[in-house]
């Protein structure tokens, strides 16, 4: 008897679960043509920067610091260079005075060297935050005048160094 009951319970138990079965042809596991694609990186928007309206204002103040500081520095190599033409030998009262010139010509440029310092301290701590292209032009420009500032105000003094030495 017990043979016959367990054939009864497995026919209903399959006759229950035939009732959960989807009927009609099933999905294909095949791999379908867009998973045949490769996948690249997704496209993402940059970020849109706004101008920084104090940036702009620290370049224009540091550039004009610079443009001033070259314009004193010009007219304190100047008088180096007349105290440099008329300069005697080593330790004459003339060379004295020509060293002194060249002294204030050098300290007449450090006007520009500090802003030019300023600049690239500046444009190291914006190279750490979202900076706008318009805002990295302004500050390459900046920096690319005032390093032409210091760059000329160096070669005059050189040559005034030699001239001095001669």
């Amino acid at each position: 008897m017990k043979s016959f009951s367990s054939v009864l319970s497995i026919a209903a138990a399959t006759l229950a679960l035939s009732g959960c079965m989807a009927e009609g042809p099933f999905p294909s596991l095949a791999q379908r043509d867009v998973e045949r694609q490769p996948l690249g990186e997704p496209v993402r928007p940059s970020p849109i920067i706004a101008d920084d309206a104090a940036l702009r204002t620290t370049l224009l103040d540091l550039t004009r610091l610079a443009r001033h500081a070259h314009s004193d520095f010009s007219a304190a190599v100047g008088l180096a260079d007349i105290a440099a033409r008329s300069a005697g030998g080593p330790g004459s009262d003339s060379w004295i005075a020509a060293q002194e010139q060249l002294s204030r010509a050098e300290a007449a440029r450090t006007g520009t060297t500090g802003a030019l310092g300023d600049l690239d301290r500046l444009a190291l701590d914006r190279s750490n935050l979202p900076t706008s292209p318009a805002d990295q032009a302004a500050l390459a420009a900046a920096k690319t005048e005032v390093e032409r500032l210091a760059a000329d105000q160096q070669m005059r003094l050189d040559r005034l160094k030699v001239l001095i030495a001669r």
